[in-house]
């Protein structure tokens, strides 16, 4: 008998360390290790469809809604379409990372393991540009999440927020649903097996994000200005974004920009960044799974975060750092840090993102929870 063979159904290659912020790629190499035959099955967006988008952004021009391109009904069956029915016939199984509107008409008695970090319903009004939509367009993204869901033989969630959603908001059977945490989107040979601790000297505080103003950047300024102010001199790195003008001249700041892993050179600055950090900043707003928390976690890096979204399953309250009301400012995340210092706290939040990691916030457990699924005697 031979090996399994899963369908990767993904617009973008697999092998395209860009997509996803590289979690598309990292699920790829975690399959293909599983000891099965991977093949790729893309679907393409055509012309008509490209011409609807220019429809739907005209309209919210005229209403001042907005709009989800790939949460509408002509785009998802578009999208289902035109998956090859040969490449569909050949595989066993198929694995689709992302995306609803795929399942929509995509007509198949192939298992489904269907992976989700966020439901339509969860996103909606909480994630500051999926809100106010179109009202057709809210309509039809609940009904290609439903239906995506339901089609599906196993779900794959990336937290218990995704979950609790799944389950509540569209009655889908909890035995469906699998939760596995992602990983950290490095090189595991990069990773040291020690964090070298904080021994004195200014604090280095890492601020990871490409959307300033939902990953909370004003706030962790401000949290850095506090700081400094109580006599604990600290460094603010910004990477994954540009520093807004108001905050150039600022002496504590250190921008690194956007850097891309692909990119070699980039991709061994990130890593020279990430390493000599003493902890990450994050006030996001609004999250589901953060790459940014288990790549912390790898480097030993304690998280201040707010309490929101999906965050609760990778940030253990005095476990691997705190979470904060989204009622506290710059002010109340400089007390945190500040209670942190004085109470000794650091090497104790160091060994528990170290611990997090090993046992969770790793692709390697990923790879193993995902082998079980596919081995299981319940596949249909």
């Amino acid at each position: 008998m031979g090996k399994t063979k899963i369908g990767f159904v993904s617009e973008a290659a697999p092998t395209d360390k860009s997509a996803w912020s590289g979690t598309t790629n990292k699920l790829y190499e975690q399959i293909f290790q599983c000891d099965v035959e991977v093949v790729w099955i893309p679907f393409k967006v055509n012309f008509l469809s490209y011409c609807y988008k220019v429809f739907l952004f005209i309209i919210t021009r005229l209403t001042g809604k907005r709009y989800s391109f790939y949460h509408t009904i002509p785009v998802a069956r578009q999208i289902s379409r035109s998956v090859d029915r040969k490449l569909l016939e050949s595989v066993d199984l198929l694995f689709l990372p992302g995306g609803s509107c795929i399942l929509y008409e995509l007509e198949t008695d192939k298992p489904i393991i269907y992976l989700t970090d966020a439901t339509f319903a969860s996103l909606y009004n909480y994630y500051p540009l999926v809100s106010n939509f179109l009202p057709f367009n809210v309509r039809q993204g609940n009904l290609l999440e439903q239906k995506a869901l339901d089609k599906a033989w196993r779900i794959i969630v990336s937290s218990d927020w995704c979950k609790e959603s799944v389950v509540r908001d569209y009655s889908i059977d909890p035995s469906k649903v699998v939760l596995i945490e992602f990983g950290a989107n490095v090189e595991e040979k990069d990773i040291p097996e020690q964090k070298v601790h904080f021994s004195g000297g200014k604090l280095n505080l890492l601020f990871l994000g490409v959307d300033w103003d939902r990953k909370g950047g004003d706030v962790a300024v401000d949290c850095v200005e506090a700081l400094n102010r109580m006599g604990i001199p600290s460094v603010l790195h910004v990477m994954g974004t540009d520093v807004p003008q108001k905050h150039e001249k600022k002496a504590f700041i250190q921008a690194h920009g956007f850097l891309r892993k692909s990119d070699p050179e980039e991709y061994r600055q990130f890593i020279s960044v990430i390493r000599q950090s003493d902890l990450l900043l994050l006030p996001t707003r609004a999250e589901c799974s953060a790459i940014a928390f288990c790549e912390a976690s790898a480097y030993g890096l304690p998280i201040i975060t707010y309490d929101t979204g999906g965050i609760p399953s990778y940030v253990g309250n005095g476990v691997n750092g705190y979470r904060l009301p989204l009622s506290a400012g710059g002010e109340e995340f400089a007390a945190r840090i500040q209670s942190v210092m004085e109470k000794k706290e650091l090497p104790r939040l160091v060994e528990g993102c170290r611990t997090a990691y090993a046992d969770r916030l790793n692709w390697r457990k990923w790879r193993e929870h995902f082998e079980r699924l596919i081995h299981s005697n319940s596949i249909p």
